[in-house]
């Protein structure tokens, strides 16, 4: 289906850039347990979705000291800007 991915697809997505989580099932059983990573990913990409903000306008927001690079804190600083589930 055009516009959706497996959990498969995705969790080899996330190999291929060397992003790999536990894979694992769900403690009640059920096939749709996704690890935190994964939730922090959807929880952001939900974020930047509802508010307009492109994956590149997210990057040149946290790269505070335009260097090119982006760090842990400067990534910090802006994702607790966007909801206090960064934490």
């Amino acid at each position: 289906m055009e516009g959706h991915i497996t959990m498969e697809e995705f969790n080899n997505a996330l190999e291929a850039y060397g992003q790999s989580a536990e894979k694992h099932f769900s403690p009640d059983g059920s096939d749709n347990y996704v690890p935190f990573e994964h939730k922090a990913i959807f929880k952001l990409l939900t974020i930047l979705k509802d508010r307009g903000i492109t994956h590149m306008e997210l990057f040149r927001t946290c790269d505070m000291s335009g260097d090119g690079t982006i760090n842990i804190k400067e990534l910090e600083q802006v994702l607790k800007g966007f909801s206090a589930e960064f934490y």
